[in-house]
């Protein structure tokens, strides 16, 4: 429930900034969910937004509060590909200045240094992530259940064919406890650098793991206030996400993976 004080004090923000990554090309999978969780856990907190959608050729906006990047198919010759390095100047000040950001499948790999795909061929990426993917004739499908030290468990399905590989300097996301994750090895899933978040989950992954996006939405408003921001000032949706951890209850029951 939004109470008046609550409204009196979201009032006094100005609009957030998000930021979409090319629509059309990265949103796969149910990927356009994990915006939709972002804008309404905004919305029914009356924390208004705005949405910035950025297609190939666009200049990347003067103010990014959020940036979201979901799958898509990656070839070399790929729009998305090329217009990525144009960007990834202002994208990677943007990281580094602490704008959160969240990037699953195609849009992670291409946060990294490079893809390496079947054919021997290099996809150079924006570097934002310390990290590199190698494609893989075999795909890692089926869901997944990891654990992390700040959101706890984490759910959702997997299915990718690159195997990735972070680097010094970036940690992963979560560790796998059923699933492939980053690459069917190491037990990693995902990387967290600053405020971005990579994943290979989708599902979308922010409905069912609700506390990822208020993570994210509490940089985004630190991000836009100029100041730290109290997560517990953020409005709690109890039955919401009373219904994110039903269904990932069910999700976690359902332990089947085509590896």
């Amino acid at each position: 429930m939004i109470t008046q004080a609550n409204q009196a004090h979201t009032a006094a923000f100005p609009a957030l900034t998000l930021v979409q990554l090319y629509p059309w090309e990265m949103s796969v999978n149910g990927d356009a969910g994990n915006l939709q969780t972002l804008q309404r856990r905004l919305q029914w907190r009356s924390i208004p937004s705005k949405l910035v959608r950025l297609h190939p050729g666009d200049p990347f906006p003067s103010q990014a509060d959020l940036i979201v990047g979901g799958g898509g198919q990656i070839t070399s010759n790929s729009p998305v590909t090329s217009d990525l390095l144009r960007i990834k100047e202002p994208l990677r000040e943007a990281i580094e200045s602490g704008v959160p950001a969240l990037v699953t499948g195609g849009s992670y790999q291409l946060f990294g240094n490079y893809l390496q795909t079947i054919d021997n061929r290099q996809i150079e990426g924006a570097a934002i992530f310390n990290l590199h993917t190698q494609d893989n004739t075999q795909r890692l499908t089926g869901n997944v259940i990891a654990q992390s030290e700040q959101f706890g468990v984490i759910v959702g399905f997997e299915n990718h064919s690159g195997r990735t590989w972070l680097g010094a300097g970036i940690n992963p996301l979560a560790r796998v406890t059923q699933g492939g994750g980053n690459n069917n090895e190491d037990k990693t899933e995902g990387a967290r650098y600053h405020n971005a978040v990579g994943s290979y989950l989708f599902g979308p992954l922010l409905p069912l793991n609700p506390g990822i996006a208020d993570f994210l939405i509490v940089k985004a408003l630190e991000h836009c206030l100029g100041e730290p921001f109290d997560p517990q000032e953020l409005t709690a949706l109890p039955a919401i996400d009373a219904c994110a951890a039903q269904a990932a209850a069910i999700v976690q029951k359902r332990s089947w993976n085509i590896n």
